[in-house]
């Protein structure tokens, strides 16, 4: 399915506006109809009937201020369904719908009331039907997958469920974890369900239709604008110390990950993250002049836990965020050690005074009190 591009907010307001001018000349077309019928029907007039033309023209004035207060109100409510359905869709609920109709033609019917019957019917009804047309619109490709969505019913099979929304995508597109990429391609997914989503546009990728199945059988239908916001990111120090390099990783959610390497002379590294992504990525690498290498990856979804990758091995940070890592010899060993990095800053000073008070960093930095 291609979908159709999402709208702006400039077009949504252009938009209303066409709806608007359409509805407003709708009720004049109306109303001139009504006033020209009244009056090839009315009586011509005579001398004797001079002597009430104030009162009609006192009357007369009070109707008209009544019909463009009616106008200005049935605009207004007709703009306001029209943003709401660019915007969420509303016109896909139709019980919304008619009680949304309902509430406005009953205040439209008391600013009419002492009118014509026909009069008010007619204009009572184009405003109606102005509302319930706007369900036909599709904007763009969100509201006929809700449409297909709520054809969904309990108690449906799975094959009967693939009629309708086969068409769509299936899946979230989000991994289970930050590191699914890493081992395998597996997906977040609810438990017993399946997931469907119109578009993989940034605007409405991370729209998704929920059927939840029991016994085989359909037992939820739920749709979901999942958040779309930037994963927490990093920030980052590096720098170098003696024959050794350092790079420090600090989250503002708590997340530190310090790690000590002997290729200072070529570390090269950095992270990203965006609202089309829930995973903040980091990526580091450092390859000396004879070869030697080793790679950093570093993936997380709140900036407080993470999924940490040295090479091809995966390390659970629970067992320590300090890393001290040897690439001589051509093998790449690792030493993963648990330290509080709390109170270390994102700065060459900060950095080097805590590798000065930890032996086992200094001992691997060769790293003295002088050292700076």
């Amino acid at each position: 399915m291609s979908p159709i591009p999402s709208i702006g907010l400039g077009e949504v307001l252009f938009l209303a506006g066409c709806a608007g001018l359409v509805l407003l000349i709708g009720v004049v077309v109306v109303a001139v109809i009504v006033k020209k019928r009244k009056k090839s029907d009315a009586p011509a007039n005579d001398s004797g009937t001079s002597g009430n033309d104030e009162d009609e023209k006192a009357t007369t004035t009070k109707t008209r201020l009544r019909y463009a207060l009616l106008v200005i109100i049935f605009l207004i409510a007709f703009g306001i369904f029209l943003v709401l359905d660019l915007l969420f869709q509303v016109s896909v609920y139709l019980r919304f719908v008619t009680a949304y109709a309902a509430f406005w033609t009953l205040v439209g019917a008391l600013l009419l009331h002492g009118n014509p019957l026909r009069r008010q019917v007619l204009i009572l009804a184009l405003f109606a039907v102005a509302v319930f047309s706007i369900h036909l619109i599709n904007w763009n490709s969100r509201k006929p997958f809700l449409k297909d969505l709520y054809r969904v019913e309990q108690g449906m099979t799975e094959a009967e469920v693939e009629q309708i929304m086969g068409k769509y995508i299936m899946g979230t597109g989000w991994p289970a974890s930050p590191v699914s990429e890493m081992t395998k391609p597996e997906e977040l997914v609810p438990p017993n369900s399946v997931v469907y989503r119109h578009t993989n546009e940034g605007w409405g990728d991370s729209d998704w239709g929920v059927v939840t199945f029991e016994d085989n059988r359909v037992a939820q239908v739920d749709f979901l604008m999942t958040p779309k916001s930037t994963p927490p990111g990093a920030d980052l120090a590096g720098g170098k110390l003696e024959q050794t390099g350092y790079v420090f990783l600090g989250w503002k959610e708590g997340l530190r990950i310090m790690i000590w390497h002997d290729i200072p002379e070529s570390y090269i590294g950095g992270g990203s993250g965006s609202t089309r992504d829930p995973v903040y990525r980091y990526h580091g690498y450092a390859e000396s002049s004879e070869g030697r290498r080793f790679e950093v990856d570093v993936r997380t979804l709140d900036g407080k836990t993470a999924q940490f990758k040295i090479g091809d091995t995966i390390y659970d940070l629970s067992n320590g965020t300090l890393f001290l890592v040897t690439t001589i010899g051509g093998k790449t060993e690792v030493k993963q050690l648990q330290r509080d990095l709390s109170d270390v800053e994102l700065n060459h000073e900060s950095i080097v005074a805590f590798a000065q008070s930890d032996p086992d960093v200094a001992r691997f930095a060769g790293v003295t009190s002088d050292s700076q």
